[in-house]
């Protein structure tokens, strides 16, 4: 049985993040990874408010951790 996992890149992402957690739960997928950079609105909300049928994992980063702008 092959497992997939998907990693899900948020900024500030309350209006849209709702249908990509539907499209996600629609998917035969074994893990999500949500990595929160720096999210100033209600995105972790949304996350822990879904009860989602497979392993999630969410890592939030509260500081800018870039060492040039660009990247």
């Amino acid at each position: 049985m092959m497992r997939a996992s998907a990693v899900v890149a948020v900024h500030n992402e309350e209006k849209y993040l709702p249908y990509c957690i539907m499209a996600l739960c629609g998917s035969p997928l074994y893990e999500v990874v949500f990595v929160l950079d720096r999210c100033s609105d209600r995105s972790l909300e949304i996350i822990e408010g879904v009860d989602f049928p497979f392993r999630l994992k969410v890592i939030e980063l509260k500081e800018k951790q870039w060492l040039f702008p660009t990247a």
